[in-house]
């Protein structure tokens, strides 16, 4: 079974790249929506105005990740016709056609081959889920303003606290100076993922305070009165989950800012009834909802709740489906409720919740759903529209003139012909119904006669039950054969030394397996159905310990493990792997689960905090932060045990990783671990742990930084040496130089194999660059927002580097030295293009794991990385080698860095 669990869970893995997303991670939806790449065409990008037709609305596509080479076309941005003031309002607007979860916009200003000087300080944003209303983004403060550029070439990108929802965006770009017209152009990009839910507003009672605690949904957008709020999403769609406990402040704004709560005043309270619309009829699998239920100060998940479906608003279903929650008194944790749909179909969900405490709080709510051919269905025809609830449009209302909408939502109250208003109260029995006059209720014999043949049934199938164990017991062998079998169950044993029976250990959480019959299974896209059928591993059983290489990481070979006391680090297909997810968010080295005491030799020194001094956020992740930063006094604190690479006369530049206060335990943990990992290393071309501050929060690891920064800028920057210079003299790099860094990393990789590390994400994105070309590799690149769009999200699960990762690692989860061979290739491939294009440009996403199988299949339809202009054909041949289907067929790091140092003879660094 070992043998065929890789292949089964790469399946399982790959059918989760279409399925919709039950609850959107703000903290990794983060993907280009298509401007630079011009996924969004021409026609869905306007404008209120344009300066020329070669400034207008098409040529504001930004030059931000480099997927390919593109010059500049027109003049290089859009530019408004009249200057711009702090009040005006000259727009670029662009359709996304779709709903997306937007959290990152980007700005750049005219570039026009270097001579454009023009671009936007500040600037607002609008958005719409209709194209029609139109909506003002505001941060969690209600500031409106966001800082734009200050220079004409540079990309911002400014995360949108809180992100939102919509299909249209509107950039606004406004003066620096009040009073003071100013000519501004730009270019953007928007960073976010699918809005794979549908929904589209909801309409509820408005949250209430308890003391100084507020939970009054702070950032909904839609429209308010003092009963109702309506027409809007807030903070039930924000993609933040709340704490256990409502009364801390985990946010910095306010205690409860997180959750939405409503209070039950008296025994008598009437339910809260929540309204939620979509933005067409769908198919319902299953709803979840984020509840707290910290009954130590009152607040319990709901009791019970009754969801009605509509087609169109006006009648509710008759009968609706009721879910009765299970109260836990024991565990105060906030926890997902889910609620299965069965398959009803509608555009509007009403749910009633009823209390079973005196508060009731929710802070995210999600739904499970498909689109269908519904368009046909009307209320009359798909619900009984006798004795339902009728909707009635509300008086509009618009807070603060910023919202403009035509805003409806439920209300128990109807409108009597005669003009005066009344409440009806009706009372449903759909169990009993008046059939020509007479009573409908069944005959009392025929369900006699039923509950009989059930009981009949049962007990035939218990007497069937009790005979078989009856059987099983008599077959059973003497007790000292058991007892042997026994013995040889608990020799199979765990690689930490517990007598327990193997269980299926992750390395790599993202990774999340989908049995066939979980709720949150569906069929793959069509195009997965392209891909090969991958056959049974080799039995590990059949493996010397020799040749294992490096197990699949997902199911570690328990075969293997009884363990050679001698041994001081085991194999890494011997031993349980540990997955460090990195304090921020991401892949630290897959290492064997060994006492992680014995990575450190020594304590990390602790660092004087206040001698950080911050310069820039480099990114962020899950749990922490990555942030450059200038560390005074750092050459005496390290003294003679390390060079740094800097100069002398430049301060010393370090990156800080901090962990967030409001982190996990287990995160908290990783971190620890993380640090005893990182101290372990000790290599020229690995950066290095230079000391951490954890003496009081936030925990902080101070890790070398190098002043060129990272490898896939550095090579940006450069131009080959020999071509035609450009109009930005742009430095030179010579084949030579370029080949001596691609040996550096070699020689880091083939260190790191040696102790069984597995870097997983091997890029230049991933390397830094320090004075005379010397390279170090590290580990944050994937949390830098520059870099979004060379990660592919398989939804809820997992980013994934899919365009420098072998075959076996995609298809299989198999995560090795040999694959960390085939990154090299790739990043190779990069060093040799100075990074001026992506890997596999031409290909999208789909189609890269599409090639992936042709890899698999080795049938010689697989698209290769072409051979760069510069590259040597025998270092090419050496490339594709790196690609070879076989793993043992690859070359080892050993032999790539005697081959690149071979190649290197001669060369010189600058002094």
């Amino acid at each position: 079974m070992e043998g065929r669990a890789g292949p089964v869970l790469g399946l399982l893995l790959l059918m989760t790249l279409y399925r919709g997303s039950l609850a959107i991670d703000a903290s990794t939806c983060r993907y280009s929506l298509g401007m630079e790449d011009k996924r969004i065409p021409d026609e869905d990008i306007s404008a209120s105005s344009s300066h020329f037709e070669t400034v207008g609305p098409s040529y504001a596509r930004p030059y931000i990740t480099r997927r390919r080479l593109r010059q500049d076309e027109g003049d290089g941005a859009w530019c408004p016709r009249n200057m711009v003031t702090d009040e005006s309002y000259e727009y670029l607007q662009i359709n996304m056609r779709t709903q997306r979860f937007v959290t990152i916009v980007a700005v750049q200003g005219r570039y026009d081959e270097g001579i454009g000087r023009e671009f936007a300080r500040r600037f607002r944003l609008e958005y719409s889920r209709d194209g029609k209303v139109w909506r003002r983004w505001k941060d969690r403060t209600g500031n409106e303003l966001l800082e734009g550029n200050t220079d004409s070439m540079t990309p911002v990108l400014r995360d949108l606290d809180p992100p939102f929802i919509g299909n249209h965006i509107r950039f606004i770009p406004l003066s620096n100076d009040p009073g003071v017209p100013q000519t501004v152009c730009m270019r953007v990009e928007m960073y976010g993922c699918e809005w794979n839910d549908g929904l589209v507003s909801y309409s509820m009672p408005p949250g209430q305070s308890r003391g100084d605690v507020l939970v009054n949904d702070a950032t909904y957008d839609g429209a308010k009165s003092t009963s109702l709020v309506y027409s809007g999403l807030g903070q039930l769609t924000d993609g933040i989950t709340g704490p256990d406990n409502f009364l801390l402040d985990a946010s910095g704004m306010w205690t409860g800012y997180e959750w939405v709560g409503w209070k039950n005043t008296t025994k008598g309270t009437k339910p809260v009834e929540i309204v939620f619309e979509f933005e067409n009829v769908r198919n319902f699998t299953t709803m979840k909802i984020h509840c707290n239920n910290f009954f130590l100060r009152e607040a319990k998940v709901f009791d019970e709740a009754t969801i009605s479906f509509s087609i169109e608003g006006t009648y509710y279903s008759r009968t609706p489906i009721v879910y009765k929650h299970i109260l836990d008194t024991n565990n105060y944790s906030a926890r997902w409720v889910t609620i299965n749909l069965n398959h009803n179909i509608g555009k509007f969900l009403k749910v009633r919740f009823t209390y079973a405490d005196s508060w009731m709080l929710f802070s995210e709510v999600s739904f499970d759903s498909v689109t269908g051919n519904f368009s046909h269905l009307t209320d009359e025809e798909y619900v009984d529209p006798m004795l339902v609830t009728e909707t009635v449009p509300l008086p509009i209302e618009i807070p603060n003139g910023e919202i403009v909408m035509d805003g409806s939502a439920t209300s128990l109250t109807t409108v009597d012909p005669n003009g005066s208003d009344h409440t009806e109260v009706t009372t449903v029995d759909t169990s009993i119904t008046e059939v020509d006059g007479q009573s409908g209720l069944p005959n009392v014999a025929i369900i006699v006669g039923i509950l009989v043949a059930i009981i009949f049934v049962l007990m035939v199938v218990i007497l069937l039950i009790l005979w078989r164990h009856k059987r099983k017991t008599k077959a059973k062998p003497p007790k000292e054969t058991r007892g042997f079998e026994q013995h040889i169950a608990l020799n199979v044993c765990m690689p930490n030394g517990h007598n327990n029976q193997p269980s299926v250990r992750h390395a790599n959480p993202s990774y999340h397996r989908i049995r066939p019959n979980d709720p949150e299974y569906q069929e793959p896209h069509n195009f997965l159905r392209k891909l090969p059928d991958l056959p049974a591993l080799p039995a590990p059983v059949s493996q010397s310990r020799e040749n294992s290489g490096d197990a699949v990481y997902a199911e570690p070979d328990f075969s293997l493990c009884a363990a050679n006391p001698n041994v001081k680090i085991p194999h890494y297909a011997e031993a349980e792997i540990v997955n460090i997810q990195g304090v921020a968010g991401t892949n630290t080295y897959a290492v064997p689960n060994v006492n992680i005491d014995m990575y450190s030799t020594s304590t990390p020194p602790e660092f004087p905090r206040h001698n950080l001094h911050f310069q820039e956020k480099l990114g962020e992740g899950q749990f922490g932060e990555v942030h450059l930063c200038e560390a005074e006094g750092m050459r005496e604190f390290v003294g003679g045990d390390f060079c740094l690479t800097h100069t002398k006369d430049k301060p010393v530049l370090v990156a800080v990783k901090m962990l967030r206060p409001d982190a996990t335990k287990n995160a908290r943990t990783d971190f620890f671990k993380e640090v005893k990992i990182l101290a372990r290393l000790r290599d020229p071309n690995i950066v290095r742990l230079l000391g951490v501050c954890t003496r009081d929060e936030p925990l902080c690891m101070i890790v070398e930084y190098m002043e060129n920064g990272d490898l896939n800028q550095y090579l940006f920057k450069h131009e080959f040496e020999g071509a035609v210079p450009s109009a930005s003299n742009a430095p030179m790099l010579g084949l030579g130089a370029l080949l001596y860094m691609a040996a550096q990393i070699a020689s880091g990789m083939k260190y790191l194999s040696s102790l069984n590390f597995v870097h997983r994400d091997l890029a230049t994105r991933n390397c830094l660059v320090g004075p005379r070309h010397s390279v170090r590799i590290a580990d944050f690149g994937m949390s830098r927002n520059l870099y979004c769009a060379d990660y592919y999200r398989i939804q809820g699960r997992a980013v994934l580097p899919i365009r420098w990762m072998a075959w076996e690692s995609i298809l299989m989860g198999k995560f090795t030295s040999q694959s960390d061979i085939w990154a090299f290739g790739v990043t190779l491939w990069e060093i040799l293009t100075l990074a001026k294009e992506q890997p596999y440009a031409h290909l999208s996403d789909e189609q890269v794991i599409e090639n992936t199988g042709e890899f698999f299949k080795d049938e010689g339809r697989q698209v290769h990385l072409s051979q760069p202009a510069i590259c040597p054909s025998d270092t090419y041949a050496m490339m594709r080698k790196c690609w070879k289907k076989e793993p043992e067929s690859r070359p080892t790091f050993e032999d790539l860095c005697v081959f690149l140092q071979r190649k290197n003879i001669g060369f010189l660094t600058e002094v």
